[in-house]
């Protein structure tokens, strides 16, 4: 590692390593990929830790490699493929532990170098070359055909489909390909006039984007029958990444971002000539960005949380205090601190809860707090990301009713005139007497003796027959004694 930085350019935060990465893929935030290009028989790079730290696959087959490597995808936590010449496609099904060589059903090298694997679904992808091939496989990627093997002039950067039929290709020295069936017949689209096409990428079947030549992006809204132009940048643009259907970004010298769908597209300053190549989104607030002299960047979108609590409750059971809270999703959650307060004030943590991570399905989380004072407490939960970053929920106020000892309050209203309040709670079933004095210490008046169960209770007393001075109020229930002083007013 040579350098880094978490807050330098805004959202992003960018990390240098000892690699000239050509290609990255996440499939979680914490988790990820990138080829790295710069050597023959170049190493893929592994992250398990959201990006902070790497290290190279030491089992990745560099002998397999004639030429440098050029891209690596997974279609699940543990499936990936990287690919390179001549015409190798290499897998793991164990999250990069072992990779082997997938069968090419009788290819020839002449057909070049794997320069983009793409699936749309965990079996069905197509594979693209620098000498006009395109592959296919419909079996994981355990065995590839080709589909088209068109001019070793015409080098195929990228290939997208919209959906199980319809697919697109961006290559250079020739039209773009496209195809109506799932890739069975390819077709030169002779009446556009786009001759160097770096990648493509449609959000929807009218919707499309494609950066044309190192400088240019275009968008179509009508399927691909019309191009025109959005980006004219003064530096080059290579690739597309997407958070979202709403929110992108145009990857290279120039970055370019658009949060509306791909009509407006804003250049990105700060990132100008930083050489990025490639960007990859595991999550619609994240993504990740490589480049060549070990540029890993990290773009995380602070307007979306990451997550969703959908409730957030308490039940109170004798001395316990159980705090119960789901949430419908979770993307990068390490976990709650648990907050109490007395007065939501000052606050402390009493406990940390670990998150699941990343996951679409339901969780339900549970903490028990033992009390040891009846009162009024009030809790929150701070819900901590792996990258640091915090949300707090809704405060929630919970009253303990249940009495963990004996105790005597003070009177309310004191000083009085003529009425005021004792309140008193007790633990156990007792029999419990309250005695007045006068100031000499005479008994005046035995205010409640009787047997009460467990609770709190308030008695009132009515000082007319008295004149104004200081009294004394007793409580006995077994063992316990205690007194306090009011003071009548008159």
């Amino acid at each position: 590692m040579i350098n880094k930085t978490t807050n330098g350019y805004d959202n992003w935060g960018g990390l240098f390593l000892n690699a000239d990465f050509v290609d990255v893929h996440f499939t979680d935030e914490l988790t990820g990929y990138a080829a790295d290009g710069r050597y023959i028989g170049g190493p893929v790079y592994k992250t398990t830790d959201g990006g902070y730290n790497w290290f190279g696959l030491l089992n990745f087959p560099r002998n397999v490699f004639t030429s440098t490597l050029r891209c690596v995808t997974f279609t699940d936590s543990v499936t990936g493929f990287a690919g390179s010449a001549p015409c190798r496609i290499v897998k793991t099904t164990d999250a990069g532990d072992s990779w082997y060589v997938v069968n090419r059903s009788g290819l020839t090298d002449t057909i070049g170098l794997i320069n983009r694997i793409y699936f749309i679904n965990p079996t069905t992808g197509w594979a693209v070359t620098t000498r006009g091939g395109i592959l296919n496989t419909i079996d994981a990627g355990e065995n590839w055909f080709a589909q088209l093997n068109y001019s070793i002039s015409t080098v195929f950067y990228g290939v997208y489909f919209i959906d199980s039929l319809y697919g697109w290709t961006a290559n250079v020295n020739a039209r773009p390909y496209k195809s109506i069936d799932g890739g069975q017949n390819w077709i030169q689209q002779t009446n556009l006039n786009l001759f160097s096409t770096r990648d493509i990428y449609f959000t929807d079947s009218l919707n499309g984007f494609v950066i044309n030549g190192l400088l240019e992006q275009l968008r179509t809204t009508n399927s691909g029958n019309y191009w025109f132009s959005q980006v004219n940048s003064q530096y080059a643009i290579r690739s597309f990444g997407w958070l979202s259907n709403n929110h992108g970004f145009i990857i290279g010298d120039g970055v370019y971002e658009t949060i509306d769908s791909g009509s407006a597209w804003n250049e990105i300053l700060d990132l100008r000539n930083i050489g990025l190549r490639k960007l990859h989104s595991p999550e619609k607030y994240i993504g990740y960005a490589v480049g060549y002299t070990g540029l890993v960047y990290k773009y995380i979108d602070t307007t979306i949380v990451p997550v969703e609590l959908t409730s957030f409750l308490t039940e109170v059971n004798n001395s316990s205090i159980t705090l119960k809270w789901s949430t419908a999703t979770e993307k990068n959650n390490q976990g709650f601190e648990i907050l109490k307060s007395n007065n939501k004030h000052i606050w402390e943590t009493i406990a940390f809860v670990e998150g699941n991570g990343t996951t679409t399905s339901p969780q339900n989380y549970i903490y028990t707090d033992e009390i040891t004072v009846s009162g009024t407490y009030f809790y929150q939960l701070k819900q901590i990301d792996y990258d640091g970053s915090a949300n707090l929920s809704e405060i929630i106020e919970v009253k303990v009713f249940q009495p963990f000892t004996f105790k005597l309050y003070q009177n309310y209203p004191n000083p009085f005139n003529p009425s005021t309040k004792i309140n008193f709670e007790i633990p156990n079933q007792s029999n419990v007497k309250i005695i007045l004095y006068d100031i000499s210490g005479s008994e005046l008046e035995i205010l409640i003796d009787k047997e009460l169960e467990s609770g709190f209770y308030t008695i009132s007393f009515n000082a007319n027959d008295l004149s104004s001075g200081i009294y004394f109020y007793k409580l006995q229930a077994g063992s316990f004694i205690d007194t306090k002083k009011m003071v009548l007013l008159k």
